[in-house]
């Protein structure tokens, strides 16, 4: 503590920790009152168009939320930018699209077995026949 109070304190003093002598522990800030009555200021940025894991490894797939939907992306297809669906590539073929959280987990559920990849070879061979099409907003397809 020694060391820390040997430092210029300017930061510390700003913070409400305006110590005339080192103390030999350190206290509430003097200024902790008007912190904790001041009110709360929230972001107005809207990350509805940002792609926000919701669930990681869930049995070996990922759960994107983006523009009101979840997205299933296994992990075997690496990184996976949902931002941009025309550079996706062939990787959309393996990407499902559902409407809760609980719809994209039941859907990882089922295909729960030794035979994970065949699931989504199959999955992806369906979309790619027009059986099951999902397409990100704004995406080809």
């Amino acid at each position: 503590m020694e060391k820390f109070f040997s430092l210029p304190q300017d930061v510390m003093r700003k913070l409400g920790y305006d110590f005339d002598e080192p103390p030999p522990s350190v206290s509430i800030p003097k200024r902790a009152e008007e912190f904790r009555r001041r009110p709360v200021k929230y972001s107005e940025a809207d990350f509805e168009d940002s792609p926000i894991a919701v669930e990681y490894d869930y049995l070996g797939c990922n759960i994107v939320r983006h523009r009101g939907h979840y997205y299933i992306v296994p992990q075997c297809l690496g990184s996976v930018d949902l931002s941009d669906p025309a550079a996706l590539g062939v990787k959309r073929f393996f990407i499902a699209s559902c409407k809760s959280l609980e719809e994209a987990k039941k859907l990882i559920d089922r295909s729960e077995s030794v035979y994970r990849p065949l699931f989504w070879k199959r999955y992806a061979a369906r979309r790619w026949a027009g059986a099951r099409w999902f397409s990100l907003p704004g995406g080809p397809g």
